[in-house]
């Protein structure tokens, strides 16, 4: 059982009285397109052992909590081998499209939610701080990926919301879409250093995340 949808772990710590001082999202057109994944929040109301261990891990270091989720990945393979370079490829050709007018209704109404949410949080103390995991450049810059980062930019403009930006890769993907663990690992890496910049900044400005 696992989340894939942005939402999802402020729909499960919506009713919940404690709420984490930093919240660390992933904000893009796929992870925010998606569902709510509610097998995962029905089970988070039995308050399972596992999810319990989970919220433990709310206010620890970021880079420990991704990099722990990440251990439970598969070993890392060899992604230069031409198999998994056609598999990249034929990837690759779902990202030629431009979004149609459906999926660009469903991106603003689950963006217009997730906003909800992301208000909710902040109105009760929460610092949420939204970032993009990079994917691979040909898909970054793809038609529908350009089409989903301009309507985002729009929902989630920069002037309402903490985006933490951290600086080009290179990154290397398994898949187009997911980093390998050693990619992985070093953006974890530079998204806490990011992190860590923008909060003493913000201190020295007076000002909070």
């Amino acid at each position: 059982m696992s989340g894939t949808s942005s939402a999802t772990g402020l729909r499960i710590l919506e009713k919940e009285t404690y709420v984490p001082n930093l919240i660390l999202l992933e904000a893009n057109n796929m992870s925010i397109a998606k569902e709510d994944d509610g097998e995962l929040i029905a089970a988070s109301q039995n308050k399972s052992p596992d999810l319990m261990l989970e919220t433990v891990n709310f206010d620890a270091r970021p880079i420990n909590v991704l990099l722990g989720l990440m251990k439970r990945m598969v070993p890392e393979a060899d992604y230069t081998n031409k198999t998994v370079m056609r598999m990249r490829d034929n990837e690759l050709r779902f990202f030629r499209k431009h979004i149609d007018d459906y999926k660009r209704r469903k991106l603003t109404r689950q963006a217009n939610e997730f906003k909800r949410l992301v208000h909710e949080f902040q109105s009760r103390g929460a610092k949420v701080v939204l970032f993009d995991v990079p994917m691979d450049p040909r898909a970054t810059n793809s038609n529908s990926e350009s089409d989903g980062r301009a309507l985002l930019a729009r929902l989630l403009p920069e002037s309402e919301f903490n985006w933490l930006h951290v600086a080009a890769g290179p990154w290397q993907t398994t898949d187009v879409i997911h980093l390998t663990w050693a990619s992985a690992r070093s953006y974890a890496q530079a998204l806490e250093s990011e992190l860590q910049r923008s909060c003493l900044a913000a201190t020295k400005q007076g000002k909070t995340i």
